[in-house]
């Protein structure tokens, strides 16, 4: 009998940005049953950053102001084909 690992969230932490810069940052799963869904990210996304569940993507251009609501914490979920979840929060 083959055990699966739950499935998990491996990206532990987010780069950091810089308003007026380009920032990306593609968020990873293991375990559980392939294939993955993410969920809408909860929490504020600095303006001109926005979240791409489909790639599991943060992009954008940091706008100017973003540093008056820094730091940003966002909570991040994936869902595997069996319906399991993981969740993790990063700033």
């Amino acid at each position: 009998v083959v055990q699966m690992l739950p499935v998990s969230i491996v990206t532990n932490a987010l780069v950091d940005g810089y308003e007026e810069a380009p920032y990306s940052v593609t968020l990873a799963a293991v375990g559980g049953s392939w294939s993955y869904s993410w969920d809408p990210v909860t929490g504020q996304l600095p303006n001109g950053v926005a979240w791409d569940a489909a790639s599991a993507t943060l992009s954008g251009t940091i706008a100017a102001s973003a540093a008056v609501s820094s730091p940003y914490t966002l909570t991040f979920t994936v869902r595997d084909t069996a319906g399991a979840t993981a969740s993790t929060t990063a700033s």
